[in-house]
């Protein structure tokens, strides 16, 4: 028995030296299993396998719980409704489940391979670490019943370890303020992450050592880099960071002013510099003051391209060249007070306006460009086209009286899965030209909806039937709002929406703008 534990143990290091992850099943189970059976293996996977644990445990009924088995809202309830009906007696999953549950019965937890939280390559790993682990700690023994909590660890005697055993919060805190101030952490200094992304490796290399050395020219040791994130390439574009480190009680305007200084060097910095083409850079940046800087330096290492033709965009255009803005598919419906959209809408509800922007044309530019902020994180654009709509919009005259922008709700399962709602940001470049606020948290969407691409005009309706709420029909009552979404296609979806808005409160006026909408949907040609 111990010699199959020590070679499991010598295997799995060996994975871990060479860049995999390798977990031994459940290392006191297979003790105990090798003790009173036959079995002279230990069972070593690179990922944890329900077949493995099915065979350690052949009478129990074994679900799993993570982004992989949780396709949808129903799928997630089917799984979390059968564990707490005890259809289910071993739920394996991973970080989903460590907060949010009340389970009755629960009386043991494991915690598997719990250095990889405490070895994270991040400040924050030993405080995230102990909130993770005491969280689903928490889920073992909520009622009258006793629980047991196992962590599963190379290290019983690491710091962090011992303080989740003695829920000794206070403890980790005094340990970790004091390690962040001999290292220079918050809150003991503020941080600016800076990161690059090309898809030739070299040239971002190159690109983001020269920035490096321009800034540690202004700021010296406080700038950190260059460096790798753990996940160096995502969708074919490798990444690099720089970590920029500045006093907590230091003065923002000497900040900025030394940054200016330096990216002004990099400006002037040798041509092969300058001339780096690529397909994007994304900063993030927790002083604000920095932010269009940044975006000078996104300029200078990758010059913006029309998301439409794809063509580097001159000096003075912006999100979209002049040739493209100039043949948009525009349907110049926001200066006719009566046009298909608004027929289309009548037909069911009592709209006031409704207009779209431009026509959805498939193969085209503009369907990549919409495409483009719904799939790709493209959000500045969709508030630039927001923009050029609210100017429409605006000049127009008949869109004076609105009051609000209401954009349509995501679900909060799906707004968590592509990280925002770009009817928001739609929403917020209309509301900037008509001098309007944005309501975001009136109208929420209450049921995860499947999508309605594919589906036919009928399944469309059904798809998305009591699907929205308004939680504070007050703050629309009396009001004239302006309902804002992506795509009109059936307009099954906006519809759906403004009905509910209408029915929750009273004296409301809805409007409905939608940047694109489809000739075909409408009985238009073309």
């Amino acid at each position: 028995m111990e010699k199959a534990l020590k070679d499991a143990i010598t295997i799995c290091k060996t994975l871990l030296r060479n860049g995999y992850d390798a977990h031994v099943i459940n290392a006191p189970v297979q003790e105990h299993l090798l003790k009173h059976s036959k079995q002279l293996a230990v069972d070593i996977a690179c990922e944890p396998d329900l077949e493995t644990l099915l065979k350690l445990f052949p009478e129990a009924r074994v679900a799993r719980l993570d982004r992989d088995s949780v396709t949808s809202e129903r799928a997630f309830n089917a799984i979390i409704s059968d564990f707490e009906a005890r259809k289910t007696d071993i739920l394996v999953g991973t970080q989903m489940i460590t907060k949010g549950f009340d389970f009755g019965g629960v009386s043991l937890v494991g915690i598997l391979n719990a250095d990889n939280l405490l070895n994270n390559p991040d400040f924050r790993a030993a405080e995230r670490a102990f909130q993770l682990m005491l969280q689903v700690a928490g889920r073992a023994g909520r009622r009258s019943d006793g629980g047991e909590v196992v962590i599963q660890t190379s290290e019983p005697g690491h710091p962090v370890i011992r303080q989740v055993v003695a829920g000794d919060f206070a403890g980790m805190a005094r340990m970790q303020l004091s390690e962040r101030k001999a290292f220079f952490y918050p809150p003991y200094a503020r941080l600016t992450s800076l990161t690059l992304r090309h898809r030739d490796v070299a040239l971002l290399r190159r690109g983001v050592t020269e920035l490096a050395a321009r800034l540690r020219g202004r700021f010296g040791r406080r700038v950190l880099g260059p460096m790798t994130p753990p996940v160096d390439r995502i969708r074919g574009e490798y990444l690099a960071g720089l970590l920029l480190k500045v006093e907590s009680g230091a003065s923002s305007a000497r900040a900025r002013e030394l940054l200016g200084a330096g990216v002004k060097g990099f400006l002037e910095g040798p041509p092969r510099c300058r001339r780096i083409p690529s397909s994007g850079i994304l900063p993030s940046s927790s002083m604000s003051i920095l932010s269009s800087l940044l975006r000078d330096v996104a300029a200078l290492f990758f010059p913006p391209r029309c998301p439409v033709c794809g063509r580097m965009l001159a000096q003075g255009e912006h999100t979209v060249c002049t040739l493209c803005r100039a043949t948009a598919p525009l349907t110049g419906f926001w200066r006719q007070a009566d046009n298909p959209v608004l027929g289309r809408c009548r037909d069911m509800l009592p709209v006031e306006r409704a207009s779209g922007l431009l026509y959805y044309v498939h193969g085209s530019g503009w369907r990549e460009l919409i495409r483009g902020f719904k799939y790709r994180g493209a959000w500045r654009t969709a508030r630039a086209m927001g923009e050029w709509y609210g100017r429409c919009l605006k000049e127009s005259g008949l869109y004076d009286d609105v009051e609000g922008v209401v954009p349509l709700p995501l679900h909060p399962v799906k707004r968590c899965r592509r990280g925002y709602n770009q009817s928001e940001y739609i929403a917020e470049g209309i509301a900037a030209q008509l001098g309007v606020e944005v309501d975001r948290r009136s109208v929420r969407r209450k049921r995860n909806t499947e999508s309605q691409a594919l589906k036919a005009r009928r399944d469309r309706a059904r798809n998305v039937e009591d699907a929205f709420a308004v939680g504070r029909p007050g703050r629309l009552a009396g009001r004239h709002v302006l309902l804002v979404d992506d795509v009109f296609t059936t307009g099954s979806t906006m519809l759906s929406c403004a009905g509910e808005i209408l029915r929750s409160a009273p004296g409301c006026r809805i409007s409905i703008a939608a940047l694109a909408v489809s000739r075909h949907a409408l009985g238009e040609k073309g």
